[in-house]
């Protein structure tokens, strides 16, 4: 740790990192191979480094991850996700719950945290698709609609978004009508 804390740039820093994940890795250190394995990409991704040990630390987080329980794996990634997003680390929901996603393709919870991300980022195309990935399981999914018509408008598709803002106020007109004997 105290190397990393102290490298004097990003590549020396990224280095450290993935070291460290090999070495976690070989001790059986699994989440703190996959934690560092993260880290080294992140590091990659932001300052534009080489992307020399990609490769490698995909498998290092694939083999870190394979001794972990899907569930319990997925449930660490969306916590996280929803720290970042609190923080509004948005390239780290990103990347939190795209592993869900990849593990678990019908992860409702991975993809509405991601399309929030990416409305953040007024990356309106990437929360449009992942708002309508929730819709194809949850037709119904009320913030999956919200997120749809907020990413419809921002890609000026307002046909749209207001065919889905429908979808949430229809049902409680209904029920307003029904609970007024109209």
């Amino acid at each position: 740790t105290l190397v990393i804390e102290h490298s004097s740039n990003a590549a020396d820093k990224a280095e450290c990192f993935y070291f460290r994940a090999e070495a976690n890795l070989a001790l059986g250190l699994f989440t703190d191979a996959a934690d560092d394995a993260t880290a080294y990409s992140k590091m990659a991704l932001e300052n534009n480094l080489s992307a020399n040990h990609l490769a490698r630390v995909k498998k290092i987080q694939e083999k870190a991850l394979g001794f972990e329980p899907v569930n319990i794996a997925n449930a660490r990634n969306i916590e996280r996700a929803k720290k970042y997003l609190t923080n509004e680390k948005f390239i780290n929901v990103a990347i939190e719950t795209s592993r869900v996603i990849q593990r678990d393709a019908n992860n409702i919870e991975a993809y509405i945290l991601r399309a929030k991300a990416y409305l953040a980022k007024s990356k309106y195309k990437d929360a449009f698709n992942d708002a309508n990935s929730v819709l194809r399981i949850d037709i119904v999914n009320t913030e999956a609609l919200l997120l749809y018509a907020h990413s419809a408008v921002g890609l000026n598709r307002n046909d749209e978004a207001l065919q889905a803002l429908d979808k949430i106020i229809a049902p409680s007109i209904e029920a307003h009508t029904l609970r007024a004997g109209i």
